[in-house]
């Protein structure tokens, strides 16, 4: 979570409470937040991960998970087992994938009449070389 966002949650009156894999968590030193709890990585571990999520959204009774920054994807993937009171402030994971596949989003975008940058999917490396000559 972002230190802004855990100061207007503050500000709100809601209790924020933050957690990471890095005890030097930029936002655990703010007065906005009342407690801090290391976490597995979401990117090497995200199943552990989102079971210690989980064991702390119990323990702190948390009725709203908002995810900071790309641990969504691990959040989503596995939100079974979350439990089932408590809100994630994102889209479900499926759609988080959508949204996070530029090329089909400048495709969408394409079909609709928006101009796009000159775009070029590489699936190996001689696509990628054939591609970068391609381009000057």
């Amino acid at each position: 979570m972002t230190y802004v966002a855990a100061k207007s949650l503050d500000r709100a009156g809601f209790e924020v409470y933050v957690s990471d894999a890095s005890p030097l968590n930029m936002t655990r030193p703010s007065r906005a937040v009342r407690g801090f709890d290391r976490t597995p990585s979401a990117f090497k571990e995200p199943a552990s991960y989102v079971e210690a999520l989980a064991e702390i959204i119990k323990r702190r009774k948390i009725d709203l998970l908002l995810p900071g920054h790309e641990d969504v994807f691990s959040i989503q993937a596995h939100a079974a087992v979350l439990p089932p009171n408590v809100i994630v402030a994102a889209p479900p994971y499926a759609e988080l994938c959508f949204a996070a596949d530029k090329l089909h989003i400048m495709r969408v975008a394409e079909n609709v009449g928006v101009t796009v940058p000159r775009t070029l999917e590489v699936l190996s490396f001689d696509e990628l070389v054939a591609g970068a000559n391609q381009l000057g």
